[in-house]
């Protein structure tokens, strides 16, 4: 069954890669080749200046052309990137199964893909957006990478953590409860206590009154 699951989301990812390389190499490819152009013109014009003043000019050499990294290095990329989160994807989703009560693997799966995106992408991206500030310099290209990796890490484990003590409340106070106490772990919710609303509903009887009166909702003596 864990076997399926992982071949299914290696394909998945498989297939998401590839698409997201045909939309890069369709949309994405010329707007970098006229940057990449833009920026070959000024240093040809800045050589020519050097040139002039009698400096000597300095040699850049390509690892790959244009037309490998364009082709061949992004569709690549692309696909193992895709390969791999749908690896991620499936292993995550092989161990929520069967440990997330009466959810359908439908409702699991689109819960699991909405967590990874919000953990991997979307937290780091507020905090690192595509075109930050100083992305051009060399020299902090390697610190800016490590943070954002340590920011993609730190979401992650932020979820996970989320998600383990909303569980572990769930059991106590009930799901509603539960949620906005994992989110806010200051709040301190009470065992019985009534709707968010505080009122009673005009159908109750004396008797149930009666039944309800020693749970009380949370108050200002039930946080001190």
């Amino acid at each position: 069954m864990e076997r399926r699951i992982i071949w299914r989301g290696l394909l998945a990812g498989a297939i998401g890669g590839l698409l997201a390389f045909l939309f890069a190499r369709v949309f994405a490819e010329p707007q970098i080749q006229r940057a990449i152009d833009y920026e070959d013109g000024r240093d040809h014009a800045q050589e020519a200046l050097n040139s002039a003043a009698g400096i000597a000019p300095h040699e850049h050499g390509e690892v790959f052309s244009r037309a490998v990294q364009a082709n061949v290095g992004i569709g690549v990329g692309m696909i193992l990137f895709g390969v791999a989160m749908g690896a991620l994807f499936a292993v995550a989703y092989a161990i929520c199964l069967g440990r997330t009560g009466r959810l359908r693997p439908r409702t699991l799966s689109l819960l699991v893909a909405g967590g990874g995106f919000l953990a991997i992408y979307l937290v780091p991206f507020v905090k690192y957006p595509a075109n930050p500030p100083a992305i051009g310099d060399d020299d902090t290209i390697r610190q800016r990478s490590s943070y954002y990796l340590l920011m993609v890490v730190a979401s992650i484990l932020l979820l996970v953590l989320t998600v383990w003590l909303g569980r572990r409340l769930r059991a106590r106070f009930g799901s509603w409860r539960a949620a906005r106490s994992a989110r806010d772990p200051g709040e301190r919710p009470c065992a019985g206590s009534r709707s968010p609303g505080g009122s009673v509903p005009a159908r109750w009887g004396s008797a149930t009154l009666r039944r309800a009166r020693p749970f009380r909702s949370c108050g200002p003596s039930d946080h001190g």
